[in-house]
Parts: C-alpha cells; structure tokens; sequence
C-alpha cells in the first residue's frame, strides 16, 4: 500500500522517526496499563477483598520490568 501508516505497521519501513513512534506508543500503553492496575488494586483493597487480589502479582511484574529495563538502559 501506500500509506505510511499501513507499511508501518507491516514493518516495511524502519526509519529512526518510526521507531521513536513505536517507543513512545508503547510507553504509554504501558503508562496507561500500570495506572489501570494501581486503580483496580486500590479498588479491590477499598473493598475489603484481601491482598488487592491477582493485582498485586500484575503490579509486582510491571515493576520488576521497569526496574530490570532501567537498569538495562543504564548499563547500555
């Protein structure tokens, strides 16, 4: 096709201005996703359901991966 957008997405293009699109989509789709589970954590906690429920292992996991790629970054 010709669409910028569609070659995209099919990986047909590979400029550094896509991939700083790619990485910032994916920031915030991450962004977005922690703050939804912090929200449904402090909701389950809210309602007396013990420990926040299967929130605390997704919040946990998110964490560790935004460490672990921190200090990834870091070291690269």
């Amino acid at each position: 096709g010709r669409s910028e957008s569609i070659r995209a997405f099919r990986g047909d293009l590979s400029d550094e201005r896509l991939r700083n699109v790619e990485l910032r989509a994916v920031a915030f789709a991450g962004r977005v996703l922690t703050l939804a589970l912090a929200v449904a954590y402090i909701v389950e906690l809210v309602h007396g359901r013990a420990g926040g429920g299967p929130y605390t292992w997704l919040l946990a996991t998110a964490g560790l991966c935004y460490l672990a790629a921190w200090g990834y970054g870091l070291r690269r």
